[in-house]
């Protein structure tokens, strides 16, 4: 005799910030949960990363994984959370005034991705330009950057992963074809203000925001705080 099925799964729509792209999904079950769950048990961020993006590809239909940005990730999967297992997160935030703990419950399901997707064509010189590309978590993932790594071997890290192509009057040369040692060459022999446009678009890339307030419970002291990327959410 066949086990009968229990629930039949809803269907909700979510456009992808980065390409405005129209997708379906589904809340997770308790087979995704429980990897999620194992993920975060483990403290480790890259089985955190995984647990994520293998969630999203099992609960959402025709997603390109390695086309979505961090920001993509971060918002389709909060979505995908505020139907599963609910619209609020419990998160722990210390008083300005006195520094007191409090719980305060965020709602998730008004999120918004917020900043601009920038022009990615970064012009250096009259003649050389670089085509710029947001991050995916599949760099995250690869990389072998941890907590200890120096500031500056991050964003070099993240430079050669982010720049797309270097194009001159004569070619456009793709990046990902050139030896490692050849790109870090070329970054270093930026000047620091062609440098800083590249950072630059990084740093100003858009993410997952929301503004909380709330009032402490042992002084009333009234706070506020900017949440932003996923990690500030759970």
């Amino acid at each position: 005799m066949a086990l009968p099925k229990l629930n039949d799964t809803p269907q909700y729509d979510l456009v992808i910030p980065s390409t405005q792209k129209e997708i379906k999904y589904r809340p997770f079950l308790v087979k995704e949960q429980k990897i999620l769950l194992l993920a975060g048990e483990s403290q480790d961020k890259r089985a955190v990363l995984r647990a994520i993006m293998d969630t999203i590809e099992s609960c959402a239909e025709n997603v390109d994984m390695s086309s979505l940005t961090t920001y993509d990730v971060d918002y389709v999967f909060t979505m995908i959370r505020t139907k599963s297992v609910g619209e609020t997160s419990k998160l722990n935030m210390y008083c300005a005034e006195c520094e007191h703990e409090n719980e305060v419950n965020v709602r998730l399901d008004d999120l918004e991705v917020v900043g601009e997707i920038q022009d990615n064509e970064i012009k250096l010189t009259d003649d050389i330009s670089v085509k710029m590309k947001h991050p995916s978590y599949d760099y995250f993932l690869q990389n072998t950057i941890t907590d200890d790594t120096p500031q500056t071997e991050v964003m070099m890290e993240l430079l050669i992963n982010c720049i797309d192509t270097v194009a001159t009057d004569d070619e456009v040369v793709s990046i990902k074809d050139e030896p490692r040692e050849e790109v870090k060459a070329f970054i270093d022999s930026l000047t620091a203000s062609q440098f800083e446009k590249l950072t630059s678009y990084l740093e100003h890339m858009p993410s997952i925001r929301k503004k909380v307030d709330f009032y402490c419970e042992k002084c009333n002291h009234h706070n506020e705080r900017e949440l932003k990327g996923l990690d500030d959410f759970f």
